[in-house]
């Protein structure tokens, strides 16, 4: 094996500390006149953070059973392209970055999902349901609060990726 693939998880750890440092600074905000808990530019941005840019997979590929039980990781692709597009885009058009926390919503149901239906720990679980739920949650309360976006433009958010459900196969591993 090539020494990359035991690099790897240490360079996405190098980038997510660059990624934190940012965060906590005011470089990546999108409005500095409130908190940052409640402009959705920074929340977008933020929310790329808690997906390891490791896949699930190629941690549980030692253990054949765990491999199964993995989601698929077709959506990191679309969390490292959408979450910078949708913050860029998002200081004109809040609606977009809102839009961003569709991967990590359904993300949430493609990790716990299959675990609580067959009653067993997959990869990612925990990080699910301690990050991406609660900051799903959150940027939907701000779309609602501050920006007004209305009901519609969470249910679409939170509906509007059926379809990338239904093509990645996580509708499927609920059977």
């Amino acid at each position: 094996m090539s020494s990359f693939t035991y690099d790897w998880p240490y360079i996405g750890l190098g980038a997510a500390l660059v990624l934190a440092a940012l965060l906590a600074t005011d470089v990546l905000r999108g409005d500095r006149s409130v908190s940052r808990w409640r402009d959705l530019v920074w929340l977008a941005r933020a929310g790329r953070w808690p997906i390891p840019p490791t896949s699930s997979r190629s941690t549980a590929s030692t253990h054949q059973a765990a491999t199964t039980d993995s989601v698929a990781p077709s959506a990191r692709p679309w969390a490292f392209l959408a979450g910078p597009a949708a913050a860029l885009l998002g200081r004109r058009w809040p609606s977009i970055a809102l839009g961003y926390f569709s991967i990590p919503f359904v993300n949430f149901f493609a990790h716990v999902g299959p675990g609580v239906a067959k009653h067993a720990y997959n990869p990612g679980q925990v990080t699910a349901i301690v990050l991406l739920l609660p900051l799903s949650l959150w940027a939907f309360y701000v779309a609602l609060d501050r920006y007004r976006l209305g009901w519609r433009a969470v249910i679409a958010t939170c509906g509007g990726n059926r379809a990338a459900c239904d093509s990645h196969g996580i509708a499927g591993r609920f059977s």
